[in-house]
């Protein structure tokens, strides 16, 4: 008959704890039906000189083993330092306890991100950002207002944020003052600073302006608009501080233009292209040309408003001043021209134009400069073959001469 194995049985195991500098932990194991616990960390034996073991006798009269260890940060490698421990019984048998994780605690100094200085209007809510510095374990984070702390409620007008921001709902003048956000864990806490929180009083809007002239062209639908301003004073963030728009437009019918007295028999030119900003309104002109013949009776410029049309160019073509009149004719390329000048940039276009003359206005005896350059290239080829010819001419000669004379013998 082969002897009964006696079992131990824990009846307090190690627990995960969390380590920081000169705050040694204590892990205990305490246990039953044994005669030794011993403790293992990081897959070693503790020596069995660091244990302190001890007994006690229960409420039941059974003898419990107790053995613990302490650990300081200096023996902790890193954050996967593990510890169980492992008891014998007289007769032979063994067990082991569950695992416990001793991590490094600490907590930074520097916020990730800290309350900014902002303002509301009584009625509306207003966000305080906080973002803790990194910690382990991740740091709490609790709200002081003027250094007392804030009753954080979800049922209230004070919530805590998902991400620790400080929410506060229909704002009121009392909650007016500088609030700080406080990051703490088992290795310590840090506070952010100051973040002054100002309430403003609601004036709302004005009222409405009346409603500009009908903008269009004329005899079909255009635009008017009417505005309002917030009597808020300016945020700090230059958030809007009144619900609703400032601005509001509306359709309307554009007026036909007055006919201007006609003019029986005067010639007037087609309307010019609309000029002005891409799909705005702009102007357009016709000239009528009057003469002594057939004298004009209104104004020779008329003027109307326009559609300008739309580009893909967010930027408009500048402003000109007038033509000037035509200039004399002039050689020798026989053409006259006129010039205007740009009032405001940006200008495309041309600012100086030209055109031929018309007979008899240039004199026929002038040499265009390309008819003197052929001529002066001529003559000056011409030279160059006179030259050659003569030096040809020149080494004949010499070449004769010396045949003619006699060779010494």
């Amino acid at each position: 008959m082969q002897p009964l194995i006696e079992q131990p049985q824990f009846l307090l195991e190690p627990k995960s704890l969390y380590i920081f500098e000169n705050q040694p932990i204590q892990l205990e194991c305490k246990a039953i039906r044994t005669r030794q616990i011993f403790f293992n960390c990081d897959n070693k034996w503790v020596p069995e000189n660091e244990h302190i073991k001890s007994t006690e006798i229960n409420d039941r009269g059974v003898n419990v083993i107790i053995t613990k260890i302490q650990l300081t940060v200096e023996q902790v490698e890193s954050n996967a330092y593990k510890c169980f421990c492992q008891a014998w019984s007289a007769t032979g048998g063994t067990l082991k306890s569950r695992t416990a994780t001793i991590e490094i605690a600490y907590l930074d100094k520097i916020f990730e991100w800290e309350p900014l200085k902002t303002d509301s209007v009584i009625g509306k809510s207003v966000e305080l950002r906080c973002r803790p510095p990194s910690g382990n374990p991740y740091p709490k984070v609790t709200w002081l207002k003027d250094n007392r702390p804030v009753e954080i409620n979800r049922n209230g007008r004070f919530i805590l944020s998902n991400e620790n921001s400080l929410l506060i709902a229909q704002v009121r003048k009392i909650d007016a003052g500088n609030y700080t956000c406080v990051a703490s864990n088992i290795a310590g806490s840090y506070s952010s600073e100051p973040a002054e929180l100002i309430v403003h009083d609601n004036r709302g809007w004005s009222d409405w302006q009346p409603f500009s002239e009908c903008k269009g062209i004329p005899c079909s639908t255009g635009r008017q608009r009417r505005v309002r301003t917030c009597l808020n004073p300016p945020t700090v963030t230059n958030r809007p501080s009144c619900d609703g728009e400032h601005m509001q437009e509306r359709e309307c019918p554009v007026p036909c233009l007055q006919d201007s007295p006609k003019v029986q028999d005067v010639p007037i030119s087609e309307w010019s292209t609309c000029v002005g900003s891409p799909c705005q309104i702009g102007k357009q002109k016709r000239v009528r040309l009057c003469s002594k013949q057939t004298p004009c009776n209104t104004e020779e410029i008329e003027e109307r408003d326009c559609s300008v049309p739309c580009t893909n160019s967010n930027t408009s073509n500048g402003i000109y001043s007038d033509w000037t009149n035509w200039s004399t004719c002039r050689l020798p390329e026989c053409r006259s021209s006129r010039t205007r000048q740009c009032l405001q940039e940006p200008c495309r276009d041309y600012l100086i134009e030209t055109r031929s003359c018309k007979e008899n206005f240039c004199s026929s005896t002038f040499v265009s400069s390309s008819t003197l350059n052929a001529v002066v290239y001529s003559s000056a080829g011409i030279g160059v073959l006179i030259f050659l010819l003569l030096a040809i001419l020149f080494v004949i000669i010499c070449c004769r001469r010396r045949q003619r004379l006699p060779t010494k013998k």
